[in-house]
């Protein structure tokens, strides 16, 4: 009788980086939606599009305790609106172009702290059925 081979040791697998992006539609209304997001998925990065929040609203201390120290957003009332949740450090982007020509709050671009050397993010919110004479966006 053959003796069997020992199974060769398995190395735990590097995880890679974990970015979602989701188009909330309310981040305040659906803060309960968002933490199940992050329970299911657990996410490093999340980039949320159409928050429709003010800067001044934005729920920022339940995105804290949720696990996102490093937060940057750019809201208005009622539509728009977008933002950048991350466990990693990032710096905000300041020098990015009006993509969009419209200073509407439909860009938020950061680079993010990892290994390796700085990873530009950039979260877009681009309503559908513009018309073609829309710049870009």
């Amino acid at each position: 009788m053959g003796r069997t081979p020992a199974a060769p040791a398995v190395l735990p697998a590097r995880r890679a980086l974990r970015i979602v992006t989701w188009n909330i539609n309310s981040v305040r209304l659906r803060r309960p939606l968002l933490a199940e997001l992050v329970k299911d998925l657990d996410p490093d990065v999340i980039c949320l599009q159409e928050t429709k929040c003010p800067d001044e609203h934005f729920p920022l201390e339940d995105i804290r305790a949720f696990g996102f120290p490093h937060v940057a957003h750019r809201g208005m009332k009622g539509y728009n609106g977008v933002a950048v949740l991350s466990r990693l450090p990032f710096a905000i982007r300041h020098d990015d172009p009006n993509w969009c020509s419209k200073n509407d709050c439909r860009h938020l671009g950061v680079e993010l702290d990892v290994p390796g050397g700085p990873l530009e993010l950039h979260d877009f919110y681009v309503p559908a059925g513009t018309s073609s004479s829309t710049p870009r966006c």
